[in-house]
């Protein structure tokens, strides 16, 4: 392979990761419930070097907030596709989706090895759980960090007119009571179970 088919296979590559990535998110208004599975090229950079890995993806709403996110994992897994292989496959006509179902066959994928087999929750999936409470977490905590002008109970793109010398510490009513909500209904689910 010379240069530029090696860069036009890469292409090719990165085109259908990001082709398996709008699958996975959907969009706003119509959220996708597909699982993405894709094989691609990471790069490690305390060492440089490529490596074909495994990309695991989905897009999910956190139950309490309404809000969408996505989440990726990635598995190295040169020892079963080599990056020769993957390169070979990436071109028209070359296999590259037959060689990802057939990695995607061969073992179960991350999500799937974590009881992950849809982006429904119908409550079983501890996985999923996890994954809405990080979520959930990473969103309060920013919103505790953040400077909020105290006591300005406008959502926080509705704009912030007054002055922030008052303590940087208080966050709007509408974001307390979003995290308050939050932990009362934990502490209701612990209570109410054996």
């Amino acid at each position: 392979m010379d240069l530029q088919q090696v860069k036009d296979r890469l292409r090719y590559v990165y085109d259908f990761v990001l082709g398996e990535l709008k699958a996975t998110v959907g969009s706003f208004e119509r959220p996708s419930n597909h699982l993405g599975f894709a094989l691609g090229l990471c790069y490690k950079a305390t060492s440089g070097i490529f490596f074909v890995c495994e990309l695991s993806m989905l897009v999910r709403t956190e139950p309490h907030t309404g809000w969408p996110y996505f989440a990726a994992f990635h598995r190295g897994v040169a020892h079963e596709v080599p990056m020769r292989r993957l390169l070979e496959a990436a071109c028209p006509g070359g296999g590259l989706e037959q060689l990802v179902q057939e990695q995607q066959s061969r073992k179960p994928t991350f999500l799937e090895s974590i009881g992950v087999y849809s982006n429904s929750d119908s409550g079983t999936s501890k996985a999923l759980h996890f994954f809405d409470e990080r979520a959930f977490d990473t969103w309060t905590g920013m919103m505790k960090d953040a400077l909020w002008t105290p006591g300005l109970d406008l959502h926080p793109d509705q704009g912030r007119s007054r002055s922030r010398s008052m303590s940087p510490e208080l966050i709007p009513d509408w974001a307390y009571a979003l995290i308050t909500g939050r932990l009362v209904r934990q502490a209701e689910l612990h209570h109410l179970r054996p």
